[in-house]
């Protein structure tokens, strides 16, 4: 399978323009409070909604075929970590 974001990844969650990429979060947070057990992710992608997830106390596991949007998940992992030492 072609990786489409291997040279852009890092593109991925500029925000800006008429897109609102947070008006589906709510969803999420809902949905997740409404079940039991750890949240899987398919197609993670930079962790938009994992990490949301992640923060607000939920286990949460993200996979993704794309090595360099899991690399740009990765950085924002250990910054979110440095933050709370």
């Amino acid at each position: 399978m072609k990786n489409l974001f291997r040279h852009s990844a890092w593109l991925y969650d500029i925000r800006g323009g008429r897109y609102n990429f947070t008006a589906d979060i709510p969803f999420y947070m809902d949905y997740a409070s409404q079940k039991k057990g750890e949240i899987l992710e398919l197609g993670c992608g930079t962790g938009r909604v994992a990490l949301i997830l992640a923060y607000a106390g939920f286990r949460v596991t993200g996979i993704d075929l794309s090595q360099q949007m899991l690399a740009v998940f990765r950085k924002k992992t250990i910054a979110k970590t440095r933050t709370y030492e």
